[in-house]
């Protein structure tokens, strides 16, 4: 899961913001499944 977030980051060296958005959804989708 980490290889998509790394080839975006590399793909998008001036985006922060949306790799920020990237990282927080994946983050989210996670703390979701845990919770189930």
């Amino acid at each position: 899961m980490l290889l998509p977030i790394t080839y975006f980051f590399l793909k998008e060296p001036l985006g922060p913001r949306t790799v920020l958005g990237t990282v927080l959804a994946v983050s989210g989708t996670a703390l979701i499944f845990l919770a189930v």
